[in-house]
């Protein structure tokens, strides 16, 4: 008041610093609770099991249901013969994750 200007600029950005970023999870969080599926579990583990049961010529049979369409696999094999080893030991060491042993389980 009296003419002087009181400087909020730090506490003022912070805040909207933070209120957009819970905005921004509140957001993600309501896409993510439509989108139960990930890449490790529902693609790359069943696949890297087919090869471990000896059956690579059935990778590209992985199939995953979003929202009434199939989505292939369409990774390349070279990757799911890289990864087969990881998931056979995952599974030695019985990680889980939704009822999957699965290698990565720990920071999906």
């Amino acid at each position: 008041m009296n003419g002087k200007r009181v400087d909020k600029g730090p506490v003022l950005e912070v805040w909207l610093l933070l209120t957009a970023a819970i905005a921004y999870l509140l957001a993600a969080s309501a896409v993510k609770a439509s989108l139960p599926f990930n890449d490790l579990a529902d693609f790359w583990v069943p696949t890297a099991r087919l090869i471990l049961e000896g059956r690579p010529q059935e990778i590209y049979s992985v199939r995953l249901d979003i929202f009434g369409h199939l989505f292939p696999n369409s990774y390349p094999p070279l990757f799911f013969f890289l990864l087969a080893p990881f998931v056979a030991i995952a599974d030695a060491l019985n990680f889980s994750y939704r009822g999957l042993s699965s290698f990565g389980a720990s920071i999906v």
